[in-house]
């Protein structure tokens, strides 16, 4: 500014900062805005709008200025009546003369609310970024703007959408902003899976998870890869045992819309974050089965089962890649220490031997002997994992005396067992005819205590005749077919 300018600027602006011993006339209000739009001088715009004096005439001059300053300073003086500022703003067309004030901290909140009532996605962003806001509206404008965002646009917004959240809040604010965007819009989910699982609030995590069955489009491409990630970003979270089994339904459902291939294939994946978390899932599973109907907490079986046979059915695949998806679920389901028990089982037959070591070792350590009861009819060899028991011989006796129960024969495979063989009142009781001639083959004590009973049961040439014909096709244990040639006779 050249020196006889500045003189004037500075006489100018004295007379205006001179308090209440100097009232500046409506005439020199008028001779100073017409000078300070002459030379553009914002700060001297600046500075008469916020004289005490000013009278109408000039302040109404003063509304139509576009400089940021001078808008500011106008929208903020105290005397400013709400029906005046309502007036300026909402009148205003231009979108760029706003942005700036939009973006201003420190303002009143009638200023920020005024222009919130103005419709832009870009005063909307704005706002929504801005730390000056107060909670409520400020919450109100991200969800506009997450309203807002087009289909497509979901990871570059939802990046955008993430910053405007963190900007000068605390964790506590941000868990509220989280939350009420999900509550409010049905691209939610799609904008939470550009988050990652330790900025995704724990009280957003329910509310989410209510909205995965519904976060289905008309593009099948685009739902694959959104709705992928956001899978992917819930399953990282360390969601308790009930919102498992929500997300896990959910994308049940989701497979309904994009093809059971994208279905397998997540849902493996998914699994095997899971099974990482550290939580106390069986407390949680005991309340949650306590709470609701037995058949509705074993949604994750239904789910399991729904997507093996969906691999197995899926002709786009070559039998490798099917072999391969299912061999990782079901190394999923045996590595997760928190699935119910229910749903392991279910997949013991297909699982290998290594599969079948990590879950007879959580069984024991859990010291859970029916499920090792459990394990030994499911499996396909279950003389070899026999022979892995730390307390084969509790297991053995356990497991004869459950099948006694249900009137059920024991299996020929438990003949040779080292229980068996070990204790030959065990055998003789236990073993259906045919699989104790085994054992005896391996058993000299069995030996002498078969031919010691059949001698003290067996006394007339009659008994003796009857046992030979009976013996030939009975399936039963040695003690009733004695008991049986004694009463024939």
């Amino acid at each position: 500014m050249p020196a006889n300018e500045n003189n004037i600027h500075t006489m100018y602006y004295t007379m205006l900062t001179s308090g209440t011993s100097h009232v500046v006339t409506a005439d020199m209000q008028r001779r100073i805005y017409e000078y300070a739009v002459s030379v553009c001088d914002t700060a001297l715009l600046t500075k008469l709008v916020e004289y005490s004096g000013l009278v109408k005439e000039i302040d109404n001059l003063l509304a139509k200025r576009t400089e940021l300053d001078v808008l500011v300073a106008w929208a903020c003086r105290k005397d400013r009546s709400t029906a005046e500022l309502e007036k300026r703003l909402l009148n205003e067309k231009r979108v760029s003369a706003l942005l700036p004030l939009a973006s201003s901290t420190g303002l009143e909140q009638r200023v920020y609310t005024t222009i919130g009532r103005i419709s832009s996605i870009q005063l909307c962003q704005a706002l929504a970024s801005n730390p000056s806001l107060d909670d409520d509206l400020r919450k109100s404008k991200l969800v506009e703007f997450a309203k807002h965002i087009p289909r497509g646009g979901y990871t570059q917004h939802g990046v955008t959408l993430k910053k405007m959240i963190e900007t000068g809040t605390t964790a506590e604010t941000q868990a509220s902003f989280y939350e009420a965007i999900a509550l409010s819009s049905n691209v939610a989910p799609y904008l939470m899976a550009c988050l990652d699982s330790k900025t995704l609030p724990a009280s957003a995590v329910d509310v989410i998870l209510s909205k995965t069955e519904r976060i289905y489009g008309t593009s099948k491409d685009k739902l694959e890869s959104q709705t992928s990630k956001f899978f992917q970003t819930l399953a990282a979270y360390p969601l308790s045992l009930a919102q498992q089994q929500i997300l896990l339904k959910s994308i049940e459902v989701i497979a309904g819309h994009v093809g059971k291939s994208w279905h397998g294939r997540v849902y493996q994946d998914i699994l095997e974050k899971l099974q990482n978390h550290d939580s106390d899932y069986e407390t949680e599973f005991a309340s949650f089965v306590s709470c609701c109907d037995p058949k509705e907490s074993f949604a994750i079986l239904e789910s399991l089962e729904y997507t093996l046979k969906s691999l197995g059915a899926s002709s786009s695949q070559s039998s490798s890649i099917r072999h391969d998806q299912t061999a990782r679920l079901v190394r999923a389901v045996a590595q997760h220490a928190y699935l119910p028990w229910a749903v392991v089982l279910k997949y013991v037959s297909a699982m290998g031997s290594s599969e079948i070591d990590l879950v007879r070792s959580r069984l024991e350590r859990n010291e859970d002997t029916e499920g090792l009861l459990d394990l030994l009819d499911a499996v396909n060899s279950p003389d070899m994992l026999l022979r892995t028991l730390k307390k084969e011989d509790t297991v053995v006796r356990a497991y004869v005396s459950r099948r006694a129960k249900k009137d059920l024969g024991n299996p020929a495979w438990l003949s040779l067992s080292a229980p068996m063989l070990n204790d030959p009142v065990l055998a003789y009781t236990s073993l259906a005819y045919p699989q104790l001639l085994r054992c005896m083959s391996r058993s000299q004590s069995l030996r002498v205590l078969v031919e010691s009973e059949m001698t003290k049961s067996l006394t007339s040439e009659d008994a003796w005749n009857v046992f030979y014909v009976l013996a030939k096709d009975f399936s039963g244990t040695l003690p009733r077919l004695l008991e049986a040639s004694v009463k024939l006779v």
